[in-house]
């Protein structure tokens, strides 16, 4: 099932030797996940939705259609992964500014309208800039709406 394999440090790597393991192994550790997500946080929608993002692009990162249209090499295939997390990183630092001038209500619909333009960006990328960018504005709106939902 699992092959021990040297990485020349103390602790080895317990590598799938098949497939079908490895498989059984992502769908195990995705489950876990959800499950942790669901009922560990309360902000539920952004950790839910952070992960879906930063799943997809993961997916996405190995198709060959997918890197051969936007010539991904492995610079450009990280920043593509990380952009998901660098919006939820910048987002909550107005969210509560943005919530104390404009009130929960407009704060969260304002959230809505940039994740829903970002959204729009995002699927009309025509090259790898216009596929960063908009991943960051997504994430950072959506995180910008948590707190107000709180």
């Amino acid at each position: 099932m699992l092959q021990k394999t040297p990485t020349g440090t103390w602790l080895p790597a317990w590598v799938p030797e098949s497939t079908v393991t490895l498989s059984v192994l992502l769908i195990l550790c995705s489950t876990v996940q959800s499950c942790y997500n669901a009922f560990a946080t309360s902000t539920l929608t952004h950790r839910k939705t952070g992960g879906y993002d930063g799943s997809m692009l993961n997916g996405l990162n190995i198709l060959p259609s997918y890197t051969d249209y936007f010539q991904l090499n492995a610079a450009t295939t990280g920043l593509n992964t990380a952009s998901v997390f660098i919006g939820s990183c910048l987002g909550p630092l107005v969210s509560g500014i943005m919530a104390d001038r404009l009130g929960r209500r407009p704060a969260m619909f304002w959230g809505c309208i940039f994740t829903i333009v970002g959204v729009i960006l995002q699927t009309a990328a025509q090259n790898i800039g216009q596929v960063f960018q908009p991943s960051i504005s997504v994430s950072q709106a959506d995180s910008k709406v948590q707190p107000c939902s709180s």
